[in-house]
């Protein structure tokens, strides 16, 4: 079996016997070798192309680790054996350019153009972008040497006359359909995939100069130009290309792929750093080819259009696209957007759910243009569309488009059902409708749309209907201060879904529960009655259900814990069951929350020997330490620290308190994540401030000033770190030396002694601090220190209060010692 070592190494041999046959047939052709052997070898060429391309597939199909030459070096071989170039040399090689036009096969002078020769050439072009594709797919990073050689950067490189090759070139000079086909293929690859968005996200352009101080002078190429600059201009060209080829292309299979490389392009590329007008010229060539599919076949026009859709999808949707486009999205019969409302209202069920997708690209991300056309969407809604007896699917994506439009009038964000964070709130914007006709929207809803959704027998209709129970926010709730009937009436809708025992289908009870959990946030909100059906939904048998069920109950908890009026013992000790249940033998998606709703459910309750659920939550808390996920474990750090900072639940509990600090500090000291080592640093330092770390207050500094240490030494030997360790690093630095204040400030005696142990360190940690907390020293900080500590310190007072007092404490048993008292004596605030 192939190795990774080996792969490009192979790479470079079959690239050479490439060269070698593409040479032969250069030197017979100037040569005067007869028409048969420069078909043999033509032949010859062709079959080492589908060999090398098809052993580059297999390649990176497997795995195979390409460094970033060799795969230059490959796609510089495969672009050139993909334009057909007459001259070729082996990997790592320049072309051997003689200044020739680009010419597609069949227009070559001495080329043999028996049918055989041809498909053989074909198959083997096409087979070389199809390699470039698959490389590009399995290491974006890898080859993202070679898009100079792949993309052009001007106007230039993609006229005929030029010698430049480019996959970009072919799409637009090729006369096989086949290989137009392949070489958008290749391009859309290329901007797929992480690597290639974040390579793809530095790219600006700047408007071009049209004024009438321009000089030519300013078109050259200039001796270096930035690498975002050089972005901008692949990506400027390659768009502008692609919107040619499509506006100009006959054949549906070539549409369908530009589609595919477009939509790509404005998925990664920053538009707001780009020509404005690119994004308009987008819009304007695709609805031009929209509307040209009215007259094509129907199997052509089945083909192209839902990639043409798809494209004005991600052309709408684009990054900076928001407010560019007002002109053309207009209520004008030739608008873009009234074609696509006439699409959505049409017979052919497959174009009309893509016109609605369509629509809610524009709903979403188009907000003011939308308001002023939203009397033409009202025919599209719910109760139009389900009382014309449509098909199934186009009322499902009426009922998402309704949704998609209430929260877009209504100022509403999304979030995950899954989310290990809380919703203490639902997030808003402010409204772009006036309060008046925001609550005849609500209205509408609440009487005829929501109903109509409800009473669909379509199950993806009725989850959509539910879903829009999501977008009520603080606006909407303005709206009916003096009408609580409106609101009443939306909180009934879930709990009828989940108390009635008629919904077979588990995704309608899962939209439920999920309407629950951000309902749940509304002051009229009944917390009583939302637990009651949230206990129901708890014990369903599907896992879809349950998920979000254990979702919904941690933000009740959440929302109980911040309310004067809170929920009865009975239901807090039956929500307990079900977490702690929960949390022992659920997957990590429930535990996750499950966790995080026990952490919530200690924090609010005031505890005696009656509560007998607190030592079950203590070991389900201790369990998800160790085990589990990472979200799953940092929340068992939340429940730890909020169980550390309850005083009656340490009463009550106190022999175990010991335990559950000593594995809080083995997760500091041994993980891996560091916004695992954050949260339990967090939790210790919570259990500090109440004085609960008992006797484990000296192993606590060691390993806090030991963390301190090693973090230091990663820095000075400037290790690699992971993105997600980067991020948090600076966080769990200030988290530590925020945690070693709080312990030091509590224990005079043996941790101040244990700290002196590894002066160097605890000297550093407090000079930093002390920067911090003294505002004319932040300008020589590190500003990801500041953010750490603003995101991690508590009050500044209170914690330069911390401060004074374990700096008193650190010098008391310095003096006692009588040795280095002058370093630490400087740091008093």
């Amino acid at each position: 079996m192939a190795t990774a070592s080996d792969a490009p190494g192979r790479a470079r041999a079959c690239a050479e016997a490439l060269g070698r046959c593409a040479g032969r047939l250069a030197r017979d052709g100037a040569d005067g070798a007869d028409a048969r052997t420069r078909a043999g070898d033509r032949a010859r060429a062709s079959g080492v192309i589908r060999a090398y391309a098809s052993a580059v597939c297999a390649w990176t199909g497997r795995g195979e680790a390409w460094r970033a030459s060799e795969a230059a070096a490959a796609c510089g071989v495969l672009t050139r054996a993909a334009a057909g170039r007459a001259r070729e040399r082996s990997v790592g090689g320049e072309a051997e350019d003689d200044g020739t036009s680009y010419k597609p096969p069949h227009a070559r002078e001495g080329d043999i153009s028996d049918h055989k020769n041809e498909l053989e050439d074909e198959d083997a072009r096409v087979a070389a972008l199809g390699a470039i594709a698959a490389l590009a797919r399995s290491d974006g990073k890898a080859t993202r040497g070679a898009w100079a050689m792949l993309l052009p950067t001007s106007q230039h490189q993609l006229e005929r006359a030029s010698a430049w090759t480019s996959v970009v070139k072919i799409l637009s000079c090729d006369c096989n359909a086949k290989v137009r086909a392949a070489a958008a293929n290749a391009t859309a690859a290329l901007f797929e995939g992480a690597a290639s968005k974040q390579y793809v996200a530095m790219a600006e352009c700047e408007e071009p100069n049209a004024g009438a101080g321009a000089s030519p002078l300013s078109a050259r190429v200039r001796s270096f130009s930035a690498l975002s600059t050089t972005l901008g201009s692949m990506v400027v060209t390659t768009q502008r290309a692609l919107l040619r080829a499509l506006s100009s292309e006959e054949d549906a299979t070539c549409v369908r792929e530009q589609c595919k490389a477009i939509s790509a392009l404005c998925s990664a590329a920053p538009f707001d750093r780009l020509p404005r007008a690119l994004l308009t010229e987008t819009i304007n060539v695709i609805h031009e080819r929209i509307k040209k599919s009215v007259k094509e076949t129907p199997s052509e026009r089945a083909l192209a259009q839902g990639a043409l859709f798809g494209a004005l999808i991600s052309a709408l949707s684009a990054r900076g696209a928001s407010g560019v486009m007002d002109e053309l999205l207009t209520e004008d019969e030739t608008s873009v957007i009234a074609t696509i409302i006439s699409h959505a209202k049409g017979d052919a069920v497959g174009s009309r759910c893509e016109a609605f997708g369509v629509l809610r690209a524009f709903v979403v991300h188009h907000v003011v243009a939308m308001t002023k056309m939203r009397g033409r969407l009202r025919y599209l809604f719910p109760d139009e569309v389900c009382a014309s007896e449509a098909d199934d699917r186009v009322c499902q994506a009426s009922a998402r488009l309704f949704t998609d439009f209430l929260g877009a009038v209504s100022g509403s964000g999304v979030v995950r059902d899954d989310d290990d964070s809380d919703v203490d709130n639902v997030p808003f914007n402010p409204s772009s409708l006036s309060i008046e006709d925001l609550c005849a929207t609500w209205e509408d809803a609440v009487k005829v749309q929501l109903p109509a959704c409800a009473a669909h027998k379509s199950a993806l209709t009725r989850v959509a209907g539910l879903t829009a129970l999501t977008r009520v926010n603080a606006n909407v709730v303005d709206c009916f201060k003096s009408d609580d009937g409106v609101l009443d009436s939306l909180l009934k809708m879930p709990h009828a879904v989940l108390k009635s025992g008629e919904e077979a289908v588990p995704a309608v009870r899962a939209a439920a529960c999920r309407a629950l959990g951000f309902i749940i946030n509304l002051p009229n909100a009944e917390l009583e009655h939302v637990a009651s059906s949230l206990l129901i939904a708890a014990q369903d048998n599907s896992k879809s259900v349950k998920i979000p069920a254990i979702w919904s109950i941690a933000n009740l908890c959440s929302v109980n814990a911040s309310r004067p009026q809170r929920l009865n013992d009975e239901t807090v000790t039956a929500l307990a069951r079900v977490l702690i249940i929960s949390a022992m033998e659920q997957g990590d998606k429930v535990r996750a929350n499950a966790t995080r709703g026990i952490g919530h459910l200690i924090s609010a309750t005031v505890f005696d020997t009656s509560n007998d659920w607190l030592h079950e939550a203590a070991q389900s808390l201790a369990s998800c330490l160790t085990t589990g996920n990472a979200k799953t474990q940092w929340n068992a750090c939340h429940g730890v620290g909020s169980l550390l900072q309850n005083d009656s639940a340490m009463k009550v509990g106190s022999h175990w308190i010991d335990f559950i600090v000593r594995m809080l500090l083995l997760l500091i000291r041994d993980a891996r994540n560091f916004k695992i080592r954050l949260h339990a640093a967090m939790a210790l330092a919570a259990g500090a401030k109440k004085g609960h770390l008992m006797s484990a207050c000296s192993d606590t500094v060691n390993v806090l000033t030991s963390s301190l240490e090693a973090l230091e030494k990663q820095n000075a030997a400037f290790e690699s770190q992971s993105a997600m360790d980067f991020k948090h690093k600076s966080a769990l630095i200030c988290q530590l030396t925020t945690t070693l204040v709080s312990v030091l400030a509590v224990d005079r005696d043996a941790s101040v002694s244990e700290a002196l142990k590894k002066t160097h360190v605890l000297l550093h940690a407090f000079e930093i601090l002390r920067d911090f907390l003294v505002n004319g020293s932040r300008s020589r900080m590190d500003p990801r220190i500041i953010a750490g500590f603003n995101a991690v310190a508590p009050r500044a007072s209170e914690m330069s209060e911390m401060f004074s007092t374990s700096l008193k404490n650190i010098l008391d048993k310095l003096r006692t010692q009588r040795n280095g008292v002058s370093a630490f004596e400087k740091l008093i605030l």
